[in-house]
């Protein structure tokens, strides 16, 4: 295996959803950060936030096209007329295991399909599923009335790649799930998020930046798996509300989570720097008008 490798969040959080809360209400948040040892974020999410419109319990599901654009989710929108929202049966998918290939899947006891999370009945604040179409897509999460709300982002794809940069207002709580059966995932996260961490991959390989993984305590490890917490795991509650002995943790966790999961693919986890993000998309422009120009000629 390849395993390269704040702010004070001691609010109660406000879970309420549409129809049903978007993560069990036992959730009292991670354990006081010291911010001054984990170093701060400088990241500026200005230029994701101006460029999407604010949305929140948002499905784009695609049959056989990709899937790229930018998201504002605002967990403050929560009275979103019920008859503008998908069915909750089309939020279904592996995250929360109740798509039909992982229900079959886990039928046959393959460890990667099972045991699912405690999702039935959520509605996650913003899904992207495509089942051919690669996924591309800046997302940026916030309250606009400051009211910290647990936030669950969603990107699927079946055969293509998921390639996601994630960016978050202070004290923002966040459950992602980012799954490709045949592709890879690529997942960058604020610098300030703390929380578990799960990787795997049946065929791929694991690949965390060396920043990420600087501040990682690894809970289980095996070859193609890694269970983590990310931040200060000092006051660590992860598996209090477990019931039964032998019963994973994860089951009974409610609080900030990022999933990454592929069965044929690599998974690739780092912090999300916006200076070199600019830096790319200015050299991809300055080819993109070198190439043009040629063309023209």
């Amino acid at each position: 295996m390849d395993f390269d490798s704040k702010h004070d969040t001691t609010h109660q959080f406000d879970h309420s959803n549409v129809g049903q809360s978007s993560q069990p209400a036992d959730y009292n948040g991670p354990p006081p950060y010291d911010a001054a040892a984990a170093g701060s974020s400088n990241v500026d999410y200005d230029t994701i936030a101006a460029s999407a419109q604010r949305c929140n319990f948002f499905l784009e599901r695609h049959g056989g096209s990709s899937i790229k654009g930018a998201w504002q989710v605002d967990t403050s929108l929560v009275h979103v007329p019920t008859n503008y929202l998908q069915p909750l049966s089309d939020c279904n998918g592996f995250w929360n295991g109740m798509d039909k290939n992982s229900i079959k899947e886990r039928r046959k006891g393959r460890p990667l399909y099972g045991p699912v999370l405690d999702n039935a009945g959520v509605r996650p604040n913003l899904m992207l599923w495509t089942r051919s179409g690669r996924i591309d897509g800046d997302v940026y999460v916030n309250s606009g009335d400051g009211t910290p709300r647990m936030a669950v982002i969603v990107a699927e794809s079946k055969e293509d790649s998921v390639k996601l940069r994630v960016g978050a207002g202070p004290n923002q709580p966040l459950r992602l799930y980012a799954y490709s059966r045949e592709g890879s995932v690529r997942v960058w996260i604020p610098k300030d998020f703390q929380g578990v961490v799960s990787l795997s991959t049946e065929e791929g390989s694991l690949h965390v930046a060396e920043e990420v993984k600087s501040c990682l305590t690894i809970l289980s490890s095996a070859k193609r798996f890694q269970r983590c917490y990310l931040g200060d795991v000092q006051g660590l509650n992860f598996g209090a509300t477990s019931t039964s002995d032998g019963e994973d943790p994860m089951n009974g966790w409610a609080g900030p989570l990022i999933q990454l999961t592929s069965r044929e693919g690599s998974i690739y986890l780092s912090f999300f720097d916006k200076d070199k993000k600019d830096k790319k998309d200015t050299m991809s422009n300055i080819v993109d008008a070198i190439t043009s120009a040629f063309d023209f000629l």
